[in-house]
């Protein structure tokens, strides 16, 4: 039987913003807890599910047992720092609103 590198392989596990959340939950954490736990503003955890913030990702990385790469792998580069600038990918937000729109409104 012939194996191949990948057999063995760990599977990465997938992370979306509910699954994140649903894991902090599990070990008795809620984004407002974390929040109030490291004097952030009120929904600074919040932004870190939809939005590149290192400092909170590592947070919240480090609390699942997990690098922010592995749970944000379109934040990072392949070196695993964070990747800087306003237009990362946002695959996990859907978009409502067209920029075009938004300032043209008036």
């Amino acid at each position: 039987m012939h194996q191949s590198g990948d057999a063995t392989k760990v599977e990465a596990k997938e992370w979306d913003r509910e699954s994140i959340k649903a894991e902090l939950r599990r070990l008795g954490y809620s984004l407002a807890r974390l929040d109030r736990m490291h004097d952030f503003k009120p929904g600074y955890f919040s932004a870190v599910l939809v939005q590149p913030l290192p400092r909170g990702e590592k947070i919240i990385a480090d609390m699942l047992g997990e690098t922010p790469s592995s749970i944000w792998p379109d934040r990072y580069g392949p070196d695993g720092r964070p990747l800087r600038g306003r237009f990362l990918p946002r695959n996990d937000v859907p978009q409502t609103r067209d920029a075009r729109q938004v300032s043209g409104a008036e």
